[in-house]
């Protein structure tokens, strides 16, 4: 199966992206790293903390962020039974919004440095 920008799955569970025409390399340094290790936990099969915080990326603008968050969304529509929780944190939404999809513990946080700052300074 070969489509933009999707997972394809192969032998033991295992994935790799085809077609990266809309994904450039800097999508793919923040994702891939972060996608390879939940994979290896999961082939763990032990219990994890559902409170715990996965991953926290930090990327320089808003579209990036955006993009990472999809990429992980893309992998985690794959994984079964368990789906990955993925927000993007940053600016253009309001902070109150943020805020709730910050309490919904998350997974994975894919933000801005302005916006993660600021929810931090709302919070405390």
């Amino acid at each position: 199966m070969e489509h933009n920008g999707e997972w394809t799955e192969i032998i033991n569970s295992e994935y790799i992206l085809k077609g990266l025409d809309t994904m450039g390399g800097k999508t793919l340094a923040f994702a891939v790293p972060i996608i390879d290790r939940w994979l290896k936990e999961l082939k763990k099969d032990l219990p994890r903390d559902q409170t715990e915080l996965f991953a926290l990326v930090v990327t320089p603008t808003r579209e990036l962020a955006i993009q990472i968050r999809d990429v992980f969304r893309q992998f985690s529509a794959l994984k079964e039974p368990r789906e990955l929780r993925i927000v993007a944190i940053v600016g253009g939404m309001s902070i109150q919004k943020q805020q709730r999809l910050l309490k919904s513990q998350p997974d994975i946080i894919v933000g801005t440095p302005g916006r993660l700052w600021a929810l931090k300074e709302s919070v405390f």
